[in-house]
């Protein structure tokens, strides 16, 4: 773990200070890689470089910044995969992390950690640049289904574990809702909700796996779903869809929180979304006919 986590390393060339977080994205500032340069003739712009590698201690970033300027290359498995500009090194870093979802880094991390597991990534409109942020890339929220009256007070020991690594809220007193095209069925829930910077994102999913906090054998409703801060936001609530054999389902967590919408609300947003699905499919059977 980085000791500094946030902090800033500051230095100073010719009356021209730079910063640079000991965090960025997926990688740890590697102080000893910190050169300065001090200009010899006025005209020169004073320039420092330096490194970010991974916990494993492998390259992931390289920085040059000048007076206006910056230049990052980043690296994966060995070869440089990006190069990116900007006038500051926070506008060069909002650029990258604006493509995050093409990283093969971060494609590589999402396809380990969910193989073989109920878990979900929600990003409704497929946009994850509205959540970017520097210098931690984004801040992903796990939502964690714990369905069953007293299973929340079970899973305590768990949780308290999991909280002295990563922030969570718990929310008391929500519904897993499901509609067919007949009826809406309720699931009591309570849900945990774990925040964690793109640095973290694979080793707090392992966590939450390891601890046998995802109940196996159940649909993708009672897994662990990944969203971002504005798609888990108040008043949002996003709708997925499935099949189970020949029949489409809806289903959706509903939150009793204040700013959420009401669960009368939430029962006709999923019946209109199963009906659009299922319009969809028609559609398709048609067209391909």
């Amino acid at each position: 773990m980085d000791p500094n986590n946030g902090k800033v390393a500051r230095a100073q060339i010719g009356g021209t200070s730079f910063q640079l977080p000991s965090r960025i994205g997926f990688g740890v500032l590697d102080y000893r890689t910190i050169r300065r340069t001090s200009p010899v003739y006025q005209k020169w712009e004073p320039v420092v470089t330096a490194g970010y590698v991974a916990k494993e201690g492998d390259p992931v970033y390289e920085i040059w910044i000048e007076g206006g300027s910056c230049h990052v290359e980043e690296f994966f498995d060995g070869k440089r995969i990006a190069v990116t500009e900007g006038k500051t090194i926070e506008e060069t870093f909002i650029k990258k992390f604006q493509e995050i979802e093409k990283n093969p880094r971060f494609l590589r991390i999402m396809e380990k950690v969910s193989k073989g597991r109920n878990m979900s990534f929600i990003h409704p409109d497929g946009n994850l640049a509205r959540s970017v942020t520097f210098p931690l890339g984004i801040i992903f929220l796990l939502r964690l289904a714990v369905c069953g009256r007293d299973r929340i007070y079970d899973l305590g020991e768990a949780l308290i574990s999991l909280g002295s690594h990563f922030i969570h809220e718990v929310v008391c007193g929500g519904e897993i809702l499901v509609a067919n095209s007949k009826e809406v069925l309720h699931c009591f829930a309570d849900f945990v909700e774990i925040y964690v910077k793109l640095c973290e994102f694979e080793e707090a999913v392992n966590q939450i796996f390891d601890m046998g906090l995802v109940e196996p054998g159940k649909p993708p409703e009672f897994g662990l779903h990944v969203l971002d801060p504005v798609t888990a936001t108040r008043g949002a609530f996003t709708v997925c869809c499935r099949k189970e054999g020949p029949i489409n389902l809806a289903y959706a967590h509903w939150l009793n929180r204040p700013g959420d919408i009401n669960v009368i609300k939430a029962e006709e947003f999923l019946m209109e979304s199963l009906n659009r699905e299922r319009k969809k499919l028609n559609e398709q059977v048609i067209y391909s006919n």
